[in-house]
């Protein structure tokens, strides 16, 4: 089994936000920014991590995962103005700015043992 986990953040496909990318925050730090359908991943040490995105003065509300060796946490990130909601943009982007994007955990994979390679 891996001593490493990953973590992975994938965008929705969604109209909203159609030429935006999401700057995408762990643990405060700048590690990728979203185009509409894509997703970021990375391998990490286990452990506990603050994930949020942010777009402008917007943001999602920070999500907090651990994880552990050998898994992999994916969270995903969409606007949370769908449908008719999105007649609730002039209130949402002045009243409550960090529920402009929503993020949520999808769940934990674990990661298929890695196999030797032989020279």
């Amino acid at each position: 089994m891996s001593c490493h986990g990953r973590l992975r953040v994938r965008r929705g496909d969604e109209q909203n936000d159609l030429g935006r990318r999401y700057p995408i925050f762990v643990n405060d730090e700048q590690v990728a920014e979203l185009k509409r359908g894509a997703f970021w991943e990375r391998s990490v040490e286990p452990g506990r991590y603050t994930v949020q995105a942010r777009l402008d003065w917007c943001s999602s509300p920070a999500v907090t995962v651990d994880v552990m060796p050998g898994e992999t946490v994916t969270l995903h990130v969409e606007n949370s103005l769908h449908g008719w909601r999105a007649w609730l943009f002039p209130f949402v982007i002045t009243n409550s700015r960090d529920h402009y994007l929503k993020m949520r955990v999808l769940g934990a994979v674990e990661l298929p043992p890695q196999r030797a390679r032989h020279g």
